[in-house]
């Protein structure tokens, strides 16, 4: 995960309702294909961070 990425997840976190690519793409000074992508991204990222964790404390790590 790039600082990039990492700007984009705060400025999600802290919304208080949906924010659009393009206003993400304004306040980080990127095209919106590439919030998107970064997003597409993340998810992922998240997505297999989560199950890593998940199956970790299924087994009592």
């Amino acid at each position: 995960m790039n600082t990039r990425m990492v700007s984009i997840l705060q400025h999600l976190l802290a919304a208080d309702t949906p924010v659009k690519s393009e206003h993400l793409a304004k306040l980080i000074q990127v095209t919106s294909r590439t919030v998107r992508s970064d997003i597409r991204e993340l998810d992922e990222f998240l997505a297999q961070a989560w199950s890593i964790d998940s199956a970790c404390s299924f087994k009592g790590v």
